[in-house]
């Protein structure tokens, strides 16, 4: 039987992340109105935690700012009855994390037209991002490029989701001390070092995505995170031939 929230009705829970979880829900208005959504909303043992709650807060204001075709778009941002929400674009289509298993699953390299394309839709939206696109407003970085932040639509739209960690330019470092946020495998050397990162940050991130989809391995990988950060910092990296010829 379906939650109902406020004025959303839960269908379908899509996933969730240490803060949060998705759904998706049914908006429903007057007159018999009604739109599917993805809810976001976090977690009920961390609505009165401040840190949290301003992390959430963060995510939505940031994301807010990025009206892109190449970026799931927010809708709202509000709380019902305690619990803050961000309603989002729906998109009807699998992240690019499980493209890309089912793809090795089945010993079928991402063809490198569809690779190309799928680079050529983030990039786009990065850009967007990390325009300067009124005066005084830093660049916004993502910080988590990721097969996991990637979709695609069944229409063949990529859209870049998840911007919780991202960062204007002026204060992209460590949040605080001996805390790196991103995924370790598609991180900058700068990142994993905890410096001041910039767009090209975001570009380095988007290159190990490329290199994957090409090649159906992981650029960087090892069998913790310490091992993953030591290897990128080395930066030594094959040619995707080796493992897709048609490259």
């Amino acid at each position: 039987m379906a939650r109902k929230l406020g004025k959303f009705e839960l269908l379908e829970r899509l996933g969730g992340g240490g803060m949060a979880e998705v759904f998706r829900a049914r908006l429903h208005g007057p007159q018999g109105f009604s739109k599917d959504i993805a809810l976001k909303l976090i977690l009920p043992q961390f609505s009165d935690e401040p840190d949290f709650v301003k992390m959430f807060i963060h995510e939505a204001t940031v994301a807010a700012q990025l009206d892109h075709a190449s970026i799931v778009r927010i809708h709202e941002f509000d709380q019902i009855d305690g619990t803050y929400y961000i309603a989002m674009e729906l998109v009807d289509g699998k992240d690019l994390r499980s493209i890309s298993a089912r793809a090795r699953s089945q010993d079928r390299p991402i063809k490198v037209a569809e690779a190309l394309a799928i680079a050529l839709g983030v990039a786009r939206g990065l850009a967007f991002a990390h325009a300067e696109l009124t005066p005084g407003r830093d660049p916004i970085i993502h910080r988590d490029i990721s097969p996991h932040n990637i979709v695609v639509s069944r229409a063949g739209e990529v859209k870049i989701t998840d911007f919780g960690i991202a960062k204007m330019a002026s204060t992209a470092s460590l949040t605080r001390t001996g805390v790196i946020k991103g995924k370790a495998s598609y991180m900058s050397p700068e990142q994993a070092r905890g410096e001041r990162v910039d767009p090209r940050s975001d570009i380095f991130s988007l290159g190990c995505v490329m290199w994957e989809l090409l090649s159906g391995q992981r650029l960087f990988a090892g069998e913790n995170d310490l091992a993953i950060l030591e290897k990128l910092q080395h930066g030594a990296v094959e040619s995707c031939r080796r493992y897709n010829p048609l490259v």
